[in-house]
């Protein structure tokens, strides 16, 4: 056995070397055998038999092996043009097939006269068979092959015209969503090799060619290898035989550590390269230079998540062009990758190739999923994963602010009974309810009083605060997990408040880690660790993994004998904020009914929380155009809340709701001066460049122009337009929706020019941050056409206005009112066009 392996250990080494420039290989040779010059002569001795066999075979000139420069020869039908490129396994150019009648540009590769041993040339023969029977439109195709007059062996390809995946999604400035269309079309030429038993081994950007038309070309099969199928691995696995050419930075950690070679080892590669055109950066870099620190560097490897990358890029400029490369901004691009990228990736990335994709084509389907807004395979090695389908929406609803709010009374002070009873420490109960209530009632009170959306006061300085409460929490409670886990997720609580997501997020799970590990997770306490946690990952728009920690309290809850009623109405109410984006707004409206009814049945004593649940319900039903019956709900709230103090600025989302339903009700000068009211309310708590304001200063235009009041529409809209200008991201929802009224108002006449100009980038926009399809991105085109058709430009208007019309009436109905809206602007069209007929056609009923 020893002898075995000392044996493959010396061919192995010859196979390395052999695929080096002669010039490189004593030095090579010198590292991998340094101390055992029995190594070294063994593969000395190997390397002189295959010259030799290499000069037999070739007539014993070996000075013809590897020509210098074969430009201006005729090979066959084919005159070499140019040279193309230049590896260790062979040379590239570019030649001309010239037949009378026929002519065709190629690609011919030809293999370095040091590789012609016989069972080399018998290798290549049996690859070059596979390759002309591997068809495939991704794949560079074989044309022709043959040898030349000195018994060199050529392959003529496919001549690809393109620039390298990377360099081509960059300078185009692909979306995340398109890159990943892109790499799925590569990953079916890879799983097309695979089943042709062929391993690539050097997937990279430079071996993948897009066209100016968007084809990926995956080309180079020089390192590829057959898959030998009487060689199964213990993993159910398919190995291969060959030397273990490679480039580092793209190599599965087994070809680096000269282990079995699989399939899994092309999931591998295509990972990194995914990773590096999702996130603008490879996960790591490896240093070459030695080449045992080089193996020990592979084994001590660790992938960072994709969403965490960037910010181990030091210049903030280049974080900042990546994103724009993506059409995104950094923030929204880190939100993108977070979740279901982040496991993607990390599973196709995994040091073990068992725990890889088992193919290349189930990576490929997960990042389809994904795109498509499903459920993926990869799941993080944490807390589990459960997701439900994904869409998400357009809705931007000017109460988007309300979904902030957090009611803490009640439900805070209940924690440390609830984490004694995890722990069943009944002696010490009270004692440490006593501490537990002292301790958060001064947090909550300290710190929410710098929450808009709680105080009126002025913003406090409270980030020494957190710091100091994190730390003496780590320190006075580190031998008493049950109230450690209780004070983490009311501290969780509290940051998600204040919009400190991530912060929430990690202490949360701390919590959420004690009560898995140490305490069980059959308590209220454990259950309010999971729902917070949920809120963190939803304001984070990770709305799957929020799903599943929402449904993992709300079974605690109901499994409880004593359940926190409190906390189970707010797992309802939170779990519809997810479900309206990940579901539809049904599925979001039976959620807040749910939570309503707890509340109601079981007399809870939280007039903050009843409000939040009152206002969601308005505004699920007004999202499926039920104004009548979202208005009672709307009036209980903002009841309710003038007789509580509620907050300026969460007083104004609910007057700016109610504005919206009487305005569909027909009340116009009721939703005029509400719209009005809340734009002052928002001014004064909020500033004028705060995102709330400016969404309600733009609803306010558009309610304007709705009513016929142009001037005061176009001045209101300006003021808006340059809020967001100095305080939005330029690819943004809010952004967008600023920029897509703006259009729809200055193209009526006051300045057509600006007005295009803001829809353009409205719907520029939404293209990069909504899913292909989407209704939202149709509507954005309906005020483009609206005001092409404002500039005079009829036949551009037409065609634009009609595609949107068409994808509304699919996407969203004949009679939503989006539709109904486009639909209006193709009659204006043809009316202005004198188009009679045309206009009569698209006219609405009276």
């Amino acid at each position: 056995m020893a002898g075995s392996q000392s044996s493959k250990r010396v061919l192995d080494l010859c196979d390395e070397a052999l695929g080096l420039p002669a010039a490189e290989r004593d030095a090579f040779l010198a590292s991998v055998c340094a101390g055992d010059e029995r190594l070294r002569v063994s593969v000395d001795s190997v390397l002189l038999a295959v010259d030799q066999a290499g000069t037999f075979l070739l007539g014993g000139d070996d000075t013809r092996l590897d020509p210098v420069d074969l430009t201006g020869r005729r090979i066959d039908t084919y005159l070499v043009k140019e040279s193309l490129g230049e590896g260790g396994m062979g040379s590239v150019y570019l030649a001309e097939r010239h037949e009378p009648g026929y002519a065709q540009r190629v690609a011919i590769k030809f293999v370095h006269g040091h590789l012609l041993a016989r069972e080399l040339i018998e290798r290549f023969n049996a690859e070059r068979q596979l390759l002309a029977a591997m068809n495939h439109p991704y794949i560079a195709a074989l044309i022709d092959s043959g040898t030349t007059d000195e018994g060199i062996p050529y392959i003529v390809m496919e001549y690809v015209d393109g620039l390298p995946i990377d360099r081509y999604c960059d300078d185009n400035k692909l979306s995340i969503r398109d890159r990943i269309r892109l790499i799925q079309k590569v990953a079916m030429a890879v799983q097309a090799a695979h089943q042709n038993l062929i391993v690539h081994r050097d997937l990279k950007p430079s071996n993948v060619l897009v066209t100016a038309d968007g084809i990926p070309k995956l080309l180079d099969f020089g390192v590829a290898k057959l898959i030998r199928p009487d060689e199964a691995d213990t993993h159910g696995n398919t190995t291969i035989f060959g030397h273990q050419a490679m480039t580092p930075d793209y190599a599965s950690p087994e070809q680096i550590l000269e282990n079995k070679v699989t399939t899994a080892s092309d999931v591998y590669s295509l990972g990194v390269l995914a990773y590096q055109i999702l996130v603008g950066e490879r996960p790591y870099h490896i240093e070459t230079g030695n080449h045992r620190d080089f193996l020990k560097s592979v084994e001590s490897l660790t992938v960072p998540k994709p969403s965490t990358r960037l910010n181990t890029i030091p210049s903030a400029e280049l974080r900042r062009q990546i994103a724009v490369q993506r059409a995104t901004t950094v923030e929204r691009l880190q939100r993108a990758l977070q979740g279901d990228i982040d496991n993607i990736l990390l599973m196709a990335l995994r040091q073990e190739p068992e725990r890889r994709y088992a193919t290349v084509a189930q990576f490929a389907d997960d990042l389809g999923r994904y795109v498509d807004g499903l459920p993926v395979a990869a799941h993080a090695d944490t807390f589990g994963y459960r997701a439900k389908k994904f869409l998400q929406r357009n809705w931007l609803p000017t109460g988007a602010a309300a979904l902030i709010m957090l009611s803490l009374a009640g439900g805070i002070i209940a924690y440390a009974t609830q984490a004694e009873e995890a722990k069943r420490q009944r002696d010490m109960a009270q004692a440490h309810a006593l501490t537990a209530e002292r301790t958060v009632g001064y947090l909550k009170d300290v710190l929410f009083a710098g929450d808009p959306f709680r105080s009126s006061e002025n913003e406090q300085t409270v980030a020494d605060v957190l710091t100091y409460a994190e730390k003496n929490l780590q320190q006075q409670y580190a031998d008493e997990p049950a109230l450690k886990a209780t004070l983490l997720s009311a501290l969780g609580d509290i940051h998600a408040a204040r919009a400190n997501y991530e912060r929430s997020q990690a202490l949360s799970a701390e919590a959420i880690g004690l009560y898995e590990n140490e305490l069980g997770t059959a308590s209220n306490a454990a259950a309010n660790a999971y729902r917070i946690h949920g809120l963190s990952l939803y304001y984070q728009d990770d709305y799957q993994q929020a799903d599943a920690f929402f449904q993992t309290a709300i079974d605690i809850y109901q499994q409880t004998e004593d359940t926190d009623w409190g906390g189970l109405a707010r797992a309802y109410d939170q779990m519809a904020m997810v479900q309206g984006n990940i579901a539809d707004e049904q599925s979001a409206l039976e959620y807040y009914n749910l939570a309503l009814a707890t509340y109601r049945e079981h007399q809870l004593d939280d007039p903050d929380q009843l409000i939040s649940i009152l206002t969601n319900i308005g505004v699920a039903n007004m999202q499926q155009g039920k104004y009548a019956a979202a208005d009672p709900y709307f009036l209980e709230a903002i009841k309710l809340g003038r007789e509580s103090g509620t907050s300026d600025a969460y007083m104004a989302v609910m007057v700016s709701n109610r504005a919206g339903v009487q305005k569909n009700l027909g009340h116009t000068d009721a939703a005029t001066a509400n719209y009005e009211e809340a734009v002052q309310m928002l001014e004064r708590s909020l500033g004028p460049t705060h995102p709330e304001t400016i969404t309600s200063q733009t609803s306010l235009a558009n309610h304007y122009r709705q009513v016929g009041d142009l001037g005061s529409a176009a001045a209101t809209i300006r003021k808006a337009v340059a809020a967001a200008e100095t305080s939005l991201p330029e690819v943004d929802f809010i952004a967008s929706y600023v920029q897509n009224i703006g259009g729809a108002i200055l193209c009526l006449g006051e300045d057509v020019p600006f007005g295009t100009q803001l829809a353009e980038k409205s719907l520029a926009a939404r293209r990069a941050l909504l899913p292909e399809g989407h209704w939202a991105i149709a509507s954005g085109e309906g005020i483009v056409g609206m005001c092409y058709a404002a500039a005079g430009d009829f036949d551009k208007a037409e065609t634009i206005l009609r595609g949107a019309y068409e994808a509304l009436r699919e996407s969203r109905g004949e009679a939503h009112e989006v539709t109904l809206a486009t639909r209006e602007r193709l009659h204006e069209l043809y009316l202005a066009w004198q188009k009679p007929q045309l206009a009569e056609k698209y006219a609405l009923a009276p």
